[in-house]
């Protein structure tokens, strides 16, 4: 037995907390600390980062179990709150702007303890062994999208180093975590009710912090725009921005707690906790406005809710709450008939909101119609990511690379990596059905459904190469891949 066992052993306190942390209420603890972090400034989230820092150096002692690890993982990019108004975080040049040196200096200094502390654990339990034992079809479609990242733009005119970096960066990075996870993921035990609590946990503190924010700035009577007779025609989403994320990639990371949500209500206990939650987050995608997570969050709640009535241990009770829903739904469009008048009306506002062609004037449109310009001039590598949206003449790379991406993951591929980039994908989405229609199962279809989200979301926006939804991505990749060993 080890010193530091011996110690656990030794004193009851230190056991007990040990023990705690390997229960759904570390994740539940890190979501409030989230919620809270990110609402405020620096005398705010710098203390909770001590907080984390504290609580990952008492996991690297004495944890037994790595799946410890996975909220401070989660949560850490989602509670940096900001010592700017809503207003100043608007007109920010950067994304570092948003923090006091004060707050800077504090939460990179929790930063670098945390990933020192899980270093020496990783390297202490023989996870890096592990870490090079990954094999698998998920595995190897990720290094053929790497390597087809890395080389963007190689033989194109504007090849250059930057490519390489960025390619690397957004390659390797998913790559690498997915290693990462699937080593940690191997020995630990009951991890995927852990990891979906964790996940689930993230979008609410998300959606706290974009409720504060609401109610905030409409105090301020900045929550909704007006027309010129003073009626309400939509909400200001642009002032609803947190500090780490604009209203579309907050809308996005609010949605993927649903299906993690439904795997909890589908065999928990209390399921009727995580069905009430799953609505919650559709309530926090409708106040962020943003069509892409609306509809999205939409769609896969309907899915989920319906398979979850007649599969599970729960069938019955969540076959009672969709029912509710339905009703409730039912009598909130009769209501609204009664009292505000045609439902139609209703309708044709949400479909103008909804509309999303050449007609409606989106920048989206001529994103992808630079990017299959972009392809077409360099069809085999792509043009690189340096490159980026341009439209006549004028750049749209603004205080970082992302900023001039296609907002497509199909053109984003096409235009950046060219054809052996896109082939590298479709391969990818090729193991990525292999491995759902290969020993089914219910857990891990729900599992899957994260990623999924990711791609469908990408489809119209670059979710898929931010390195907080990366982290998403590998995770729910690695612990389906150990629901799937485990059939």
């Amino acid at each position: 037995m080890s010193k530091l066992a011996s110690i656990r052993k030794e004193y009851a306190i230190i056991d007990a907390v040990a023990k705690w942390q390997e229960s759904l209420w570390y994740p539940a603890l890190f979501a409030v600390l989230c919620a809270i972090a990110g609402s405020g400034n620096c005398y705010v989230y710098a203390p909770v980062f001590w907080i984390y820092c504290a609580l990952v150096v008492f996991s690297a002692l004495f944890a037994d179990d790595l799946k410890v690890f996975i909220p401070p993982v989660f949560f850490f990019y989602c509670s940096l709150g900001s010592d700017l108004s809503p207003e100043q975080l608007l007109d920010r040049e950067a994304s570092f702007d948003s923090f006091s040196t004060a707050g800077l200096v504090n939460f990179i200094a929790a930063g670098v303890i945390m990933v020192i502390a899980f270093v020496a654990r990783l390297a202490a339990s023989g996870a890096f062994k592990r870490f090079f034992k990954v094999r698998g079809g998920i595995f190897y479609s990720m290094i053929a999208m790497s390597a087809a990242l890395i080389l963007n733009g190689i033989f194109s005119g504007g090849a250059s180093l930057k490519n390489l970096v960025y390619g690397a960066a957004i390659g390797l990075g998913l790559l690498l975590l997915y290693m990462l996870f699937s080593a940690i993921f191997a020995d630990s035990r009951d991890c995927a009710p852990y990891v979906c609590a964790s996940a689930l946990g993230v979008s609410l503190a998300a959606t706290a912090q974009v409720f504060f924010r609401a109610m905030t700035v409409y105090k301020a009577d900045l929550l909704f725009i007006y027309d010129e007779l003073g009626g309400v025609i939509g909400i200001n989403r642009d002032i609803l921005q947190l500090s780490w994320g604009v209203a579309t990639i907050v809308g996005a990371v609010i949605v993927l707690g649903v299906p993690a949500a439904f795997y909890l209500a589908r065999k928990a206990r209390y399921s009727l906790i995580y069905y009430a939650a799953a609505i919650v987050l559709l309530i926090g995608s409708a106040v962020i406005d943003t069509r892409s997570a609306i509809i999205t969050g939409a769609v896969f709640f309907i899915f989920c809710a319906i398979f979850c009535c007649f599969s599970g241990e729960n069938k019955r009770k969540n076959r009672i709450y969709t029912l509710v829903i339905i009703l409730a739904s039912v009598g909130a469009l009769s209501a609204w008939h009664v009292y505000k008048g045609d439902v139609m009306e209703l309708w044709l506002g949400l479909s103008k909101f909804l509309r999303f062609d050449i007609m409606s004037e989106n920048l989206r449109f001529r994103y992808w119609q630079d990017g299959m310009a972009d392809f077409l001039r360099a069809p085999v590598f792509g043009v690189g990511f340096d490159d980026g949206v341009v439209i006549e003449g004028v750049s749209y790379t603004f205080s970082n690379p992302f900023s001039g991406m296609y907002h497509s993951i199909i053109f984003q591929f096409l235009a950046a990596a060219g054809i052996v980039g896109f082939i590298a994908f479709l391969y990818h989405c090729v193991e990525y059905a292999r491995l759902l229609f290969t020993r089914r199962s219910a857990d891990k279809l729900l599992i899957l459904l994260l990623p999924a989200m990711i791609i469908v979301m990408s489809l119209v926006d670059n979710f898929f190469f931010y390195f907080n939804f990366q982290i998403f991505y590998a995770a729910f990749f690695a612990l389906a891949e150990r629901e799937s060993r485990e059939k």
